[in-house]
């Protein structure tokens, strides 16, 4: 029924708070995952010089950026050539449409964690597929395991699992044994896979492992350029397919040409710019992950002193920390003795306490109502003054892969570093209320 169709709540969510923001509020919005740093200059040359380019052009990208696609992650995640090729790229108007129509394009069963990101679960209503959720937990770090998905299995043998690694909303990132269990488990039960990699630059190791190199005949890697290269509104996405799905990315690029027709032609050049120059843009997307890590352990730090339960994020924008201990006085404060408080009804109480605004995990992200867990994204910041300061300090290092400095995050980073503070003296406050 058209009733159940919602907007994304996130998207949702920061058109209130940008509303707010205009109308003169102070708020500091850790609720919504936009990229804090800028897009690198030769991509803004590149979309300038080709801004009058108004053709349409292949559904699947001109030869050039499926080229570039394919030797990118080759380069960078050791992708095997001879089953990731340039042949096997579909570009699309941001990985997020390209998710929607493998969804669609799939006929079984689509299986996704819970949490998860807000959209995957709403694009398996759309295309019309059952979904399985597998309920996840903070002692396990918020991780899908084979045990986890085994537990869920259903009788339909065609089977697609979504697994976003690095991951949002928990910014959790899986280790080689890890996507070595699972690779194993989804070869013996004939998954395929969506691996959506779109945080992979941001890993805080620098260095990204992909399930695609353990699982290739079977992973579909998805990835783009809103997160690392800051051009969300671009929207220029890309999946990979592997030779052995090469009927699947048939299907898919048929309704590519079905639906977006083509990514923008002048966007088009201007990825280019940047996939074609894999070793610069490893230097940006490495100094924006030192600077997303260093503001991931003052948060992580601050919240856990303060009594949160913190998984500490691996890469990405994100923490799912869970207040759980905050509880007690927030029913006291909200005078719902009678009544469990909400992860709703707890961010606004800090909205309105200190001007912070956070995404309740709950049925957005696939997680009980009455769950004190939340999203925060912690890079409320001016990124172009963060990088020049890292391209500042790499003069002075030795090493440009070590950790920044313990005060990076408080001279560069406001005003999250402050928000993060105010948060955690507001839980500790609402414990002793």
């Amino acid at each position: 029924e058209l009733g159940a169709y919602s907007p994304a709540s996130n998207l949702s969510q920061n058109d209130v708070i940008r509303a707010r923001q205009r109308a003169g509020e102070p708020i500091v919005n850790l609720g919504f995952g936009q990229s804090p740093f800028p897009i690198p200059q030769p991509a803004v040359d590149s979309l300038r010089q080709h801004a009058a380019d108004g053709r349409y052009l292949p559904a699947c990208g001109i030869p050039e950026l499926r080229q570039a696609v394919s030797e990118f992650h080759r380069r960078l995640d050791q992708l095997d050539p001879d089953i990731f090729t340039p042949d096997g790229v579909v570009c699309g108007p941001g990985s997020k449409e390209l998710i929607f129509l493998i969804m669609t394009v799939f006929r079984g069963t689509v299986y996704i964690g819970a949490p998860s990101w807000t959209t995957y679960r709403p694009q398996t209503l759309l295309s019309g597929r059952s979904c399985v959720t597998l309920g996840l937990s903070a002692a396990d770090s918020w991780k899908i395991t084979p045990e986890i998905i085994g537990a869920n299995l259903t009788g339909d043998p065609r089977r697609l699992l979504v697994l976003a690694n690095p991951d949002n909303p928990t910014g959790q990132v899986y280790s080689d044994s890890e996507l070595a269990a699972l690779a194993e488990f989804l070869r013996r039960e004939r998954f395929i896979v969506v691996s959506d990699e779109i945080y992979a630059r941001l890993n805080f190791s620098l260095s990204h492992r992909s399930l695609a190199r353990l699982y290739p005949e079977g992973c579909i890697v998805t990835s783009g350029l809103s997160k690392w290269a800051g051009a969300g509104g671009w929207r220029l996405g890309y999946a990979l397919f592997p030779r052995p799905l090469e009927s699947f990315r048939r299907a898919v690029a048929s309704a590519a040409t079905h639906t977006y027709s083509c990514c923008a032609a002048p966007v088009q050049h201007a990825a280019l710019a940047l996939l074609g120059n894999p070793e610069e843009t490893a230097k940006h997307s490495n100094r924006s992950a030192r600077i997303l890590a260093a503001l991931a352990r003052h948060c992580e730090r601050r919240l856990t002193e303060a009594g949160a339960v913190v998984a500490p994020a691996g890469g990405g924008f994100y923490l799912l920390p869970d207040f759980e201990v905050a509880r007690e006085g927030l029913r006291r404060l909200l005078g719902s003795a009678s009544k469990e408080p909400t992860g709703a009804a707890m961010c606004e109480r800090i909205l309105s306490d200190i001007g912070v605004a956070l995404m309740p995990a709950g049925p957005a992200f696939l997680r009980p109502e009455s769950e004190l867990t939340v999203r925060l994204c912690f890079v409320e910041f001016d990124g172009a003054a963060a990088l020049q300061a890292v391209r500042e300090l790499e003069l002075e290092e030795a090493d440009n892969s070590a950790p920044l400095p313990d005060d990076f995050a408080a001279k560069y980073c406001e005003p999250t570093y402050s928000a993060v503070v105010r948060l955690a003296d507001w839980l500790r406050s609402v414990q002793q209320a």
